[in-house]
């Protein structure tokens, strides 16, 4: 007799506590987007139950003798009870209305931390002659950051604290304060508010929704731990770091390293080369006027331009699907390979392993550049079009 189900719990309690631990070493509230993966559970018992099928009718076929499958009644009984908690979890999260690292600033948040103060903060400072480079540590909340031409970085937000007591609330909003500070070449804008720590759980929970004004062309740096940032018309370069939300990119016209760990990342009109970094998340990218790095984890991927192609593309992605769209006239080698569905209307050669992995490669034009998409598990289609 052989049982099922047990391989399947492993797995989903390895996963599931592998991710919870890094959310909470990071400080990042996890368990609702854990939870949004609900639907591996049945799959993965699905896939045991299958192999576990086929190995019993190869050994019946071996020893003669007829070898019964089952489901584990502990292993699957536990299962179901993850896979409640999950959907709960996610009926919360959609009751919430909100974006599930701000959870705490929706209905949930009047049980956990009801009581609630705000106040607009407000901070600008000249940067030094002979700055190099603006670091900025964001609250968790909504920020646009953008250049302006004068030598002075401007901040202005409204901040939301939601406390377990309302003298906690208060004193958070009474005493935050932007600071701007000059050290050596590098300008630091980071927060203080009283309660919050952005490395460990507390009492106090700060939501800020506001701007950021930096000097064009210096070095950016900007570090996110829950929350949407949009970084718009600046020239220079730039380092974007998302724990948890969104990330967008429009009009940057110099390199920019931007990496998310939960969340999806979009790019447009960027001239200088683009590095995108996804662990779990989807990336768009539009009209890049230099070479493009994409890495995705567990995503999908579309990059699409209406010029050819001005630099080197790289795709990469683990489990997701890769959408890629470009000009018939550009002057591009091109090298795709995945284990899915290949299509395309380039008139290349695709070709089939015989461990299943599928391959299209051609060159077109005087191959210039470089086209480069390589999947683990999904779907690559290319598309010419004829702008």
């Amino acid at each position: 007799m052989t049982t099922v189900g047990m391989w399947t719990l492993g797995l989903v309690l390895l996963l599931a506590g592998g991710t919870l631990l890094w959310g909470s070493l990071a400080g990042l509230p996890l368990p609702l987007d854990v939870a949004a993966y609900w639907g591996f559970i049945p799959l993965l018992l699905g896939v045991e139950l299958l192999v576990a099928r086929w190995r019993a009718a190869a050994q019946a076929r071996q020893t003669g003798r007829q070898v019964r499958v089952r489901l584990h009644a502990g292993a699957v009984g536990a299962l179901a009870v993850v896979l409640i908690v999950a959907v709960i979890a996610n009926a919360v999260a959609a009751f919430a209305g909100t974006d599930w690292w701000d959870w705490m600033h929706g209905p949930l948040g009047d049980i956990t931390h009801p009581y609630e103060a705000a106040v607009t903060l407000e901070g600008r400072a000249a940067a030094a002659e002979g700055t190099r480079e603006v670091v900025v540590e964001a609250l968790p909340g909504r920020w646009t950051i953008s250049g302006t031409q004068g030598p002075d970085v401007v901040v202005a937000c409204d901040l939301t604290a939601r406390a377990k007591t309302a003298e906690l609330a208060d004193a958070a909003t009474g005493g935050a304060k932007v600071v701007i500070a000059q050290l050596g070449d590098t300008v630091t804008v980071t927060f203080f508010v009283p309660g919050y720590d952005r490395r460990v759980r507390n009492d106090v929970s700060p939501r800020a929704e506001g701007t950021i004004a930096v000097p064009q062309g210096l070095s950016l740096r900007v570090e996110e731990s829950a929350g949407d940032v949009t970084l718009h018309d600046y020239s220079g370069e730039v380092e974007a770091k998302v724990a948890a939300g969104k990330l967008v990119l429009i009009g940057l016209s110099g390199p920019v390293d931007a990496s998310v760990a939960s969340g999806d990342v979009t790019a447009r009109r960027v001239t200088g080369d683009l590095d995108i970094s996804v662990a779990a998340g989807n990336v768009e990218v539009s009209d890049p006027e230099a070479s493009v790095s994409v890495a995705v984890a567990a995503g999908n991927c579309v990059v699409r331009s209406v010029s050819p192609l001005a630099g080197d593309w790289t795709v990469t992605v683990s489990t997701g699907k890769v959408d890629i769209q470009f000009p018939r006239t550009s002057s591009v080698e091109v090298s795709a390979e995945t284990r899915g569905s290949v299509s395309h209307n380039l008139g290349l050669s695709t070709t089939t392993s015989g461990t299943g992995r599928r391959t299209v490669t051609g060159i077109l034009g005087a191959g210039e550049h470089r086209l480069e998409v390589r999947v683990q598990t999904g779907d690559i289609v290319l598309t010419g079009t004829d702008g």
